[in-house]
């Protein structure tokens, strides 16, 4: 797989959290929830590796707010749901597994997940991102006012310590989500923010690797990491 999907999945990808929801035949959806506020339209839900096929799924957003997606992937594999132009977020989901969804359009940045703890995974993983993102962007515009100065190299110094910090932050909250369980397919997704130098970053891509051969070792997304 390449990387450029995985900058589509993450940094972008928003998370949700909790509420039933089942299809009209009455079996459990892979995946439902309710967002109010949001209007009646149409979800899309596509799979990472066919994306260019179109989606997977539909679902129809009634006036509630409320949705659910009834496809069955026999495989475990990442997912993608774009409910705004702004807010597009990616899940793992198998079948026979309950993902559900609870918010407020008009406060997507507390919107979460529960239901499986890969989707959990997840939603932690990129909420994390998106505040670390979010504190190097205002640091780069913090910097901004010392572009023109004449102490600007010495002032860059101190700068680059503040991000080599946000930097050293993200790495060890990688490394924690991974320590906590590494069996979790969601951890494919983390480990492609992980570096490849150094001798403990490879630690972690081999105790991954490890860690997720047996179940998944015919999944192209564990095959994809794998091969690197």
């Amino acid at each position: 797989m390449q990387r450029k999907i995985w900058s589509l999945c993450l940094g972008i990808s928003i998370m949700l959290i909790a509420c039933s929801g089942t299809t009209k035949g009455g079996e459990s959806s892979i995946l439902s929830g309710t967002i109010s506020g949001l209007q009646p339209q149409q979800l899309y839900l596509f799979d990472l590796l066919k994306q260019r096929q179109g989606p997977v799924d539909t679902a129809f957003v009634d006036e509630n707010g409320s949705f659910a997606f009834d496809f069955k992937p026999v495989k475990k594999g990442f997912y993608r749901i774009t409910i705004t132009q702004q807010y597009t977020f990616v899940l793992p989901l198998l079948m026979g597994e309950e993902v559900r969804i609870l918010g407020d359009v008009n406060q997507l940045q507390d919107i979460q997940i529960s239901g499986t703890a890969d989707a959990e995974r997840m939603h932690l993983f990129n909420k994390f991102l998106g505040e670390n993102g979010a504190r190097a962007q205002a640091l780069e515009q913090e910097f901004q006012q010392y572009v023109n100065s004449p102490k600007r190299d010495s002032i860059l110094m101190v700068f680059r310590a503040r991000y080599q910090s946000l930097e050293e932050e993200r790495l060890a909250k990688m490394k924690s989500l991974i320590d906590e369980d590494p069996g979790l397919f969601s951890n494919l997704a983390i480990m492609e923010q992980m570096p490849k130098e150094g001798a403990e970053n490879l630690a972690y891509y081999k105790k991954v690797d490890d860690a997720l051969a047996a179940e998944y070792g015919d999944s192209p997304f564990y095959q994809s990491f794998h091969n690197q």
